[in-house]
């Protein structure tokens, strides 16, 4: 039952970023797993347990924002907020979009 959870996962992590290839999210969901088992990839756990908060953090800091219409934008690292952190504007996040209320506010 990992293949319909990693999938979905996989459809998540690429919706904060579809500009990235398949291989970047292969790499994203295999950097952030959990190893179990023997160390490393293995014939029983394969990668690990998938972990997607870590994973849309990661991909979130891994690609500069460059957001909606217009060039520019480009690789690079994000030196925001990721994903989840307390923020208190758009401003703040990776994603340019903090969300919640007062005292509550969290990068989306």
């Amino acid at each position: 039952m990992a293949t319909p959870h990693v999938t979905g996962v996989a459809a998540l992590v690429w919706s904060q970023d579809a500009s990235c290839s398949n291989q970047d999210i292969r790499a994203v969901l295999g950097t952030t797993a959990t190893d179990l088992g023997a160390p490393g990839r293995d014939n029983v756990f394969g990668h690990g347990l998938v972990q997607a908060a870590a994973a849309v953090n990661a991909l979130a800091c891994s690609t500069s924002g460059g957001g909606g219409g217009g060039g520019g934008g480009g690789g690079g690292s994000c030196d925001l907020q990721p994903i989840g952190a307390s923020c208190d504007a758009d401003s703040e996040c990776c994603s340019g979009k903090c969300k919640g209320g007062p005292g509550n506010r969290t990068c989306k």
